[in-house]
């Protein structure tokens, strides 16, 4: 597994985060490296809300809502 730098600070935002959390892993490019992590890939420990809550939505719409 490649170890990253995270990219906070330079103007990029990317998935850095699910990877130094163990929810993802770069493998590289060859379909066999690929199809084997995806067959083996078991990651342990909770994934924390590194892209929020998923209640994004329903706030907005309940910010708009109380404009009218």
């Amino acid at each position: 597994m490649k170890k990253l730098q995270s990219q906070a600070g330079k103007g990029k935002k990317g998935s850095v985060e699910t990877v130094e959390d163990g929810w993802n892993l770069l493998v590289g490019a060859e379909s066999e490296k690929i199809v084997g992590m995806a067959n083996d890939f078991e990651p342990e420990g909770e994934q924390r809300d590194v892209f929020g809550d998923g209640k994004a939505s329903g706030r907005i719409v309940k910010i708009i809502s109380g404009l009218r």
